[in-house]
């Protein structure tokens, strides 16, 4: 049992293709494809590539509204930028094209655009899609406006130049991966709209030392920079920069994710109180050995992959 269980836990987490490796296979509503019937009728007629700034951007319309981007991005089948030719330095993304309100920044737009240094995103936009501005290594800022709701998953994942960002005040969900890998990302504040945090939001963003969240947001709270939820019974998501960490005592959850990336964490403190870990919750990370509680019943797959100092979990008998 114990060779089953290490096996379970040790295992990684299989990443689908062309997201980011050693990511948990949870998904929210953020990185659900549009309805097949859907992607058929908004890709026809196909529209004419209009000029804005000295660039031509594709877009596509449907019921979801019209979106920057090529609509086979949707699909993961192209990463065709949402401009061309590609950008280099600044861009900002025009409001409207062809007289419609542009309100998505689509799936993978402007993904891999390696010489993008700004982004100005204009009012009006509410979503940025999933991977929309993936490795982009050279985007050091991103102006985000207050109309923006939805940041989904992988937006701005491996972004390892990028310093700081605002969230709106009116966002609702931060995606699964959202941030992961941007190594130069030194704070983040949480506002009190958001409702959703996705696992390994900011995994990997090792100089983020505290995440603070708004003191109005009813969801979620932090505590010595950790953010749990408001009823400090699930442990949301701790900051990549820490090297220690105590856990409230009463926490019976630990989310996917929620200590992913942490590259300096070497101590931890797990309370009588945790019933569950979830996918992926420590992966990375180096400690070299961990008490779980003996209250222990779950824990999810790839919990510990990638953890090369750890030699052995004793095994609860609540598991």
């Amino acid at each position: 049992m114990k060779k089953i269980l290490m096996t379970l836990v040790l295992a990684p987490v299989m990443a689908m293709a062309g997201e980011p490796a050693a990511a948990t296979n949870t998904c929210d509503a953020s990185c659900k494809p549009m309805p097949v019937a859907e992607f058929r009728r908004s890709g026809l007629p196909p529209r004419p590539r209009p000029n804005v700034n000295g660039y031509t951007w594709s877009y596509y319309v449907s019921s979801r509204g019209a979106t920057i981007g090529a609509l086979r991005n949707l699909r993961g089948t192209s990463d065709e930028p949402a401009v061309s030719p590609k950008p280099i330095g600044h861009v900002t993304i025009p409001s409207t094209l062809d007289g419609h309100n542009m309100t998505i920044i689509g799936d993978r737009a402007f993904r891999n655009c390696g010489e993008l240094t700004s982004v100005t995103i204009p009012e009006g936009m509410a979503t940025i899609g999933q991977f929309a501005f993936e490795n982009c290594g050279k985007l050091t800022s991103v102006e985000i406006p207050s109309s923006v709701l939805n940041i989904r998953s992988g937006a701005f994942a491996e972004c390892d130049q990028l310093t700081s960002i605002k969230l709106p005040q009116r966002l609702k969900t931060i995606g699964f991966f959202a941030f992961r890998m941007c190594r130069k990302l030194e704070s983040v504040t949480i506002p009190k709209s958001v409702k959703e945090i996705g696992g390994e939001a900011f995994a990997g963003c090792t100089r983020i030392k505290r995440i603070e969240v708004d003191a109005d947001n009813s969801h979620f709270i932090s505590i010595d920079g950790v953010v749990y939820t408001k009823d400090l019974k699930e442990l949301v998501v701790c900051p990549s920069g820490l090297n220690s960490v105590k856990i409230l005592d009463g926490v019976t959850n630990i989310r996917a994710g929620a200590f992913s990336g942490c590259g300096g964490l070497t101590a931890l403190e797990l309370p009588n109180s945790v019933t569950n870990i979830g996918q992926a919750a420590f992966s990375g990370c180096p400690f070299a050995m961990i008490a779980l509680p003996q209250g222990l019943r779950g824990i999810g797959g790839g919990a510990f992959y990638g953890c090369g100092k750890l030699s052995g979990i004793p095994r609860p008998g609540s598991v």
